[in-house]
């Protein structure tokens, strides 16, 4: 029985009149059982999933006096050490939201959100007539364990002091999964933050959770099987994030319309300013082909059709998802395209998310976003918020990753897969190298926590996955700058690099050619700095997960 059922047909439970509130698409705050207005009801069961982004989308009622508040339950839903790669989709900012937004926080309980997605309003139902706090008992050691203190994850290490200092041996008995591999690095903290959350709003949720769980007497034993261990045969009877917003693919030249008109499984239009694109009920995914990102010399600054929509529809709509695909033929063309240097500037600053990919996954692309199992799935959040640690950390390519073979420990954040099961990458790939590396949580067994996070496909999809390779992107932007410094590749930008070389010539007529010759320099060495700046963080992330000197007690 799934999300939104009841057992009976009357709107008591407990003996009380009731109403169960959920949060449907878009946030929209759906009512099941009693219809009475809220002075009426002698009891709110107030269902909320903190993963699905709660500071932005969902909200109580404006019409709840205090009165009303008192009668409220909240019922939080949490995965655990052994959730199905689907629920566990954004745990990490789940993990962080348990302070949720002018909701009542009175009476609190836990639900793990397999059985809740399984089971539905009779979990509701049994911990309210039998007054339990957590559900299920079976499953409330690995609830408490994905939050709590785990000897299994305790480590000694040698901590270096002066130089004339023997290292001094420290050990660390008190470890979180939570702690080591998510709030310690503050990583993911910017959705809740950016929300409205309060950081001492992060650790009052999480102490709360603690607490709850830490009480077993008050489980309530399962109700009955659900799917578990990881397994990927969960489906979930409703979008992660529902959303009447729909994928639309947004091209700036008729060639391109014509092409990915045929390619793509989601509308395409045309776009030359912001006001052509006229749905509102849509989210853009820009393709950006080689000649999008050349601009024409007579501009004197860097402004193409393509970069301009993109600064122009980031200012108008700042909270609709905006993705961009950037494409060429091959890894290697595109690495050597110095006009992506200017663009990649433009698009960590307005982009949320921007995949890079050859012309032929550019199906792969649109079937990502297209291909799920509910039409209402808004598939762009739940990357954004999957797989962004930090907002500039927000470049991808498909699992097919442009042809190139991806190195060991490369991925940098867990992949996101929409199909009905993991696509297989090996877990060497991903960038989890001990227990207490960054952004991958760490499984029961020790090992990394589901590094593939599922959305439910549409049925006879075989499937499409995104990931964030560190090393591809890394040597991406390397490749870029091949003509702005030395043989190696290393970037020149400090102002006194750009006067003219022996030739006369600036950095813009020797990289542009001459029509470039009378461009602002300064442009080209913001651009070029923030290209830098980006690879050097991919590089110190992808660096802070090797386990040091720590070593297991």
């Amino acid at each position: 029985m799934g999300s939104g059922a009841s057992a009976s047909g009357d709107a008591k439970i407990g003996g009380k009149e009731t109403t169960i509130i959920e949060f449907g698409n878009d946030g929209q705050l759906v009512r099941h059982l009693s219809q009475k207005p809220w002075a009426d009801v002698e009891q709110i069961l107030l269902v909320f999933d903190p993963r699905t982004d709660p500071f932005h989308d969902t909200k109580t009622p404006d019409d709840w006096t205090d009165a009303v508040k008192k009668k409220v339950v909240t019922f939080l839903l949490m995965p655990s050490l052994t959730s199905s790669p689907e629920c566990l989709l954004c745990a990490e900012i789940g993990l962080q939201c348990f302070t949720p937004d002018k909701v009542p926080l009175k009476d609190v309980r836990v639900v793990r959100v397999d059985d809740y997605l399984s089971l539905g309003h009779d979990i509701l139902k049994a911990m309210i007539e039998k007054n339990k706090k957590v559900y299920p008992a079976e499953e409330r050691d690995s609830m408490l364990k994905l939050i709590g203190f785990d000897p299994a994850l305790s480590y000694k290490e040698e901590i270096c002091g002066d130089d004339d200092e023997k290292p001094v041996e420290e050990k660390c008995e008190q470890v979180s999964r939570f702690h080591c591999n998510i709030y310690n690095f503050r990583a993911w903290c910017h959705w809740p933050v950016g929300g409205g959350l309060e950081e001492s709003g992060i650790m009052e949720g999480w102490e709360r959770m603690l607490s709850l769980l830490s009480d077993a007497d008050n489980a309530l034993p399962s109700l009955g099987p659900v799917p578990s261990d990881n397994s990927s045969d969960f489906k979930s009877p409703k979008p992660f994030h529902g959303s009447k917003s729909s994928p639309v693919g947004v091209v700036f030249s008729e060639a391109s319309l014509a092409k990915y008109s045929e390619i793509c499984k989601i509308p395409v239009v045309l776009c030359k300013d912001v006001k052509d694109l006229k749905d509102d009920d849509k989210y853009p995914i820009l393709f950006m082909e080689p000649e999008d990102l050349c601009a024409d010399p007579e501009k004197q600054q860097y402004k193409t059709t393509a970069i301009e929509f993109l600064s122009k529809y980031r200012e108008a709509k700042p909270d609709t998802t905006l993705i961009v695909v950037v494409l060429d033929k091959d890894f290697e063309t595109m690495s050597k395209n110095s006009w992506l240097n200017m663009a990649i500037h433009q698009l960590v600053e307005n982009a949320d998310a921007t995949i890079f990919a050859t012309f032929s996954e550019a199906e792969q692309v649109s079937n990502f976003f297209s291909k799920t199992k509910h039409p209402m799935e808004h598939v762009g959040k739940s990357l954004c918020m999957q797989s962004i640690p930090f907002p500039r950390l927000h470049f991808f390519t498909m699992g097919t990753a442009m042809g190139q073979e991806l190195q060991d420990h490369e991925i940098l954040t867990p992949a996101v897969t929409v199909g009905s099961k993991a696509s297989g990458i090996p877990a060497q790939k991903f960038n989890s190298q001990c227990p207490w590396s960054p952004f991958f949580l760490t499984g029961k067994d020790l090992k990394p926590l589901a590094p593939e996070r599922l959305i439910a496909a549409a049925d006879g999809f075989d499937g499409a996955t995104v990931i964030q390779p560190a090393n591809l992107i890394m040597k991406l932007l390397k490749g870029i700058q091949h003509k702005f410094g030395g043989n190696d590749g290393e970037v020149l930008v400090e102002e006194e690099d750009f006067e003219m070389d022996e030739n006369g010539q600036n950095k813009w007529e020797m990289v542009f050619g001459e029509k470039y010759k009378d461009w602002n320099e300064m442009e080209f060495v913001e651009a070029t700095s923030n290209c830098d700046d980006l690879r050097s963080e991919y590089q110190q992330y992808k660096s802070c997960a090797a386990p040091g000197d720590k070593k297991p007690l």
